[in-house]
């Protein structure tokens, strides 16, 4: 049986690019490594997983945070769950 690699990143429905940034459109996919275990009966994307996607997805699009998240504070307003798009 072959090996898959874990999935680790939300697919990227689309992309725009703002005066600000960016805008992502992403699909949380049940199947995302990060759910395994939190919680079981009610998956709930980790906000330390968050911050990763904040990094990969600047680093990959806008060419910053390379060198990982600066020092700043964040208040999460509603949790990700499988199968939502956000």
């Amino acid at each position: 049986m072959p090996i898959t690699a874990a999935k680790l990143e939300p697919v990227v429905l689309a992309f725009l690019s703002t005066a600000d940034g960016a805008e992502l459109h992403l699909r949380i996919d049940p199947d995302l490594a990060a759910l395994a275990g939190h919680f079981p009966g009610l998956p709930v994307v980790p906000g330390v997983c968050l911050l990763d996607w904040v990094v990969r997805f600047s680093a990959r699009h806008l060419a910053s945070l390379e060198d990982g998240a600066p020092q700043f504070q964040i208040k999460f307003r509603h949790v990700l769950q499988p199968g939502r798009e956000v």
